[in-house]
């Protein structure tokens, strides 16, 4: 989700997400990953099947695929040296019951653009076929990464329009463009104040 799409750069590894206000999904593939979808046989080397994931947020909002076939694969030392979740792009999915509501933040630990992950990500935040994303325009590895995706229409926070909006299914933002939105909103309402 494997969501989304914000680039934040740490490398010190002070960033803990538990501080964010509201968290309610905090998927950590060095944290607690299991083979089954029932979460009893914990994933412990490279290549198992990840068929259950362990919310580390608190809220117990935890994801799983029962389907053996549709399970994504653990893989150690890929990303900065951290394991990954590794979808395959084509039916891997993790679920949950996680009810969302918009707006939505979603962070996704990346490097480099891939189409194929974005989708795999949003994939695990909707379903639904017509997908508004919406970045800050400092996001150059999303913009690359969602900008030739089918189903996704993508726009910078300064962009963001009542007709985008309406048409689509789901608005997902990062967390930069949701600051950004608001903020420009926030000036604009004490502007036309004065």
């Amino acid at each position: 989700m494997p969501n989304p799409i914000h680039v934040r750069r740490d490398p010190l590894g002070r960033f803990d997400p538990r501080k964010l206000p509201g968290l309610q999904l905090w998927l950590r593939a060095d944290a607690v990953v299991y083979q089954d979808a029932a979460r009893t046989t914990r994933a412990t080397l490279d290549g198992d099947p990840v068929g259950g994931w362990a919310d580390q947020s608190g809220s117990s909002n935890h994801v799983s695929q029962a389907t053996a076939g549709k399970r994504p694969t653990l893989k150690f030392a890929i990303q900065n040296g951290r394991a990954v979740v590794r979808n395959d792009g084509v039916d891997d999915l993790l679920v949950g019951t996680l009810a969302l509501t918009q707006p939505l933040t979603v962070f996704l630990a990346g490097s480099k653009p891939s189409s194929k992950e974005a989708l795999a990500t949003l994939r695990g935040v909707s379903e639904r076929k017509n997908l508004l994303v919406v970045i800050e325009r400092a996001n150059d590895v999303a913009a690359l990464s969602v900008r030739n995706l089918e189903e996704v229409h993508v726009l910078y926070a300064d962009q963001l329009n009542t007709y985008d909006v309406l048409v689509s299914d789901d608005v997902v933002f990062t967390k930069a463009a949701y600051e950004a939105f608001v903020a420009d909103k926030v000036a604009k309402n004490e502007e036309d104040a004065k």
